[in-house]
């Protein structure tokens, strides 16, 4: 059995970019579906892979020929960062205006047998089952070598001639609920202690039907920090070495990638497209397509579900949960909602971990305004989104705040708990509409 792979091309295959960005949102903007205000999360993902594997063998290099000290012409600092961590190498990324603000990439060194090893193992024949479970075994002792950060006779740290893995860390002198800091995380890295990292990836080295594959199911991604490390780590890989690096994009960008993935297919396309392969990578065009794309998907996951939000909205002032000390609170434990109504215009307030979201809105109007509130008063603290919408559809936005995964967190939790508080609380659609049967007599 053969899966289907759509294959994503080069920027210079001669397909506009906005066709595909297009042909997405007109095949997806009827369609229910929660997730659409994360969709710009698969192509920040393939970017940062793309990137990756991309600049593995420069970032290699960096990590195994010895201490990094460089200042690049943004301004940032990158030095050599040791953690006592023997599989692994890392890179210190340091704010110019603040050190307390950066990054750590940490690379893990590919396990090679010693040579000693496989020459006495090449004087065994195996067969095909003694091969699988020597394959497992060594698999295993990798694994456990790296995870108590031990070498044997057969795997030492100076046999290796590459990287297997990067993964980005961020920290901040205020670390927010995605980072942490320096301190914190560099004793977390030490001890091997789990730590939210900004993405992980493992460089691409073999072609499939002559294409890298890519995929945004397995490891997370912050896809905040990520758009905002990318132009840095391509910056970096452009001034370790700047020949190689200009050889490694210029190749990539005539290579192919495919995915298994045909509903993200059109938006993938357009990514590829806007990529700049310098040290601007991914370049101002991709980043505004982000923008376009948080306020597209943020809007039409507002609209899908504005009779949800305007028969609760009703049903709450009706019920008198008009405040937050009058609130409806659901019986999952979570979900807390109230609505009020000022000179005519109605808000519905959604709480989630001390973060709140109104939504604004006024019969016959057409105007909804999202806002990030204090929940406690219903008052305003910034706008999300200002747009107009009819019925279910989204006529137009008129203002959007910058992309953040906070607020996008709170947001996509606000229109789930609409959902949960109207299931609770507003009869079935069905039977309201249904004709009564006469009462017997």
């Amino acid at each position: 059995m053969t899966t289907e792979r759509y294959r994503i091309s080069p920027s210079d295959s001669g397909t506009h970019v906005g066709e595909s960005f297009e042909q997405h949102y007109e095949m997806r903007a009827d369609y229910w579906r929660q997730e659409r205000i994360n969709d710009l999360v698969k192509p920040i993902t393939f970017a940062t892979h793309y990137l990756v594997d991309a600049m593995a063998p420069i970032l290699s290099d960096a990590v195994l020929a010895g201490p990094v000290d460089l200042k690049l012409p943004s301004g940032w600092h990158v030095q050599t960062l040791d953690l006592d961590r023997i599989w692994q190498k890392y890179l210190l990324f340091t704010n110019p205006a603040d050190p307390a603000d950066g990054y750590i990439l940490a690379c893990d060194l590919a396990m090679e047998e010693s040579e000693a090893a496989k020459a006495a193992r090449g004087e065994v024949k195996e067969s095909i089952q003694e091969l699988f479970k020597r394959l497992r075994t060594a698999g295993d002792e990798r694994r456990k070598l790296f995870n108590e950060n031990r070498s044997s006779d057969v795997y030492l740290p100076g046999n290796s001639k590459g990287i297997e893995n990067v993964t980005l860390f961020r920290f901040e002198p205020h670390p927010d609920w995605s980072s942490h800091t320096r301190r914190k995380l560099e004793d977390a890295l030490r001890k091997a202690d789990y730590v939210d990292e900004v993405f992980g990836h493992r460089p691409q080295r073999v072609r499939t039907e002559n294409a890298l594959d890519f995929s945004a199911v397995g490891r997370g991604l912050n896809a905040k920090h990520s758009l905002a490390a990318m132009p840095l780590l391509a910056e970096f890989a452009s001034q370790f070495d700047p020949e190689r690096f200009a050889k490694r994009m210029y190749d990539h960008a005539n290579g192919m990638y495919a995915t298994i993935e045909f509903k993200d297919w059109p938006i993938l396309q357009s990514a590829r497209r806007t990529f700049q392969h310098t040290a601007q990578f991914p370049g101002p065009a991709f980043t505004k397509m982000i923008e376009e794309m948080w306020k597209r998907g943020a809007a039409i996951d507002v609209a899908s579900r504005m009779d949800y939000i305007t028969e609760l909205t009703d049903r709450l002032i009706e019920l008198g949960h008009v405040s937050s000390e009058l609130e409806y609170d659901c019986n999952d434990g979570r979900t807390r909602v109230y609505a009020r109504e000022l000179n005519g215009i109605r808000g519905l307030f959604v709480e989630y971990e001390g973060e709140a979201t109104g939504i604004w809105t006024k019969d016959g109007d057409g105007r909804v305004i999202v806002d990030n509130s204090e929940y406690a008063f219903g008052t305003t603290k910034s706008t999300a989104l200002d747009m107009i919408v009819d019925g279910r559809k989204v006529e137009g936005v008129t203002a959007a705040c910058c992309y953040d995964n906070k607020v996008a967190g709170v947001l996509y939790r606000a229109l789930v708990d609409v959902e949960s508080a109207h299931c609770h609380l507003v009869p079935d659609r069905k039977e309201r509409s249904a004709p009564k049967a006469p009462e017997k007599r």
